[in-house]
């Protein structure tokens, strides 16, 4: 009974429940989105996986390899640039 988009954000939440970074607090939150949706309430996503169009991957890799570029130029670790 549950729109679609909240569907996936729930078993999202649900999926990475660790207690951590994903608490019950916040999938209690997803299934009461009915009266959380009045306030702006935070809650983690975590996708498995995004879909995007042929002519938009490109520019996702362009932005990612420029990233880490910036990271080399800043003396920082560029492997923290992950697209997982």
């Amino acid at each position: 009974r549950l729109p679609y988009s909240i569907r996936i954000l729930l078993e999202s939440a649900i999926r990475n429940c660790d207690n951590f970074q994903v608490t019950k607090e916040d999938v209690e939150k997803i299934i009461d989105w009915e009266k959380t949706a009045v306030k702006q309430v935070e809650i983690p996503f975590k996708p498995a996986r995004v879909l995007l169009q042929d002519f938009t991957g490109v520019p996702a890799v362009v932005d990612l390899a420029c990233m880490r570029d910036a990271m080399n130029k800043l003396g920082s670790d560029s492997n923290k640039i992950n697209p997982l």
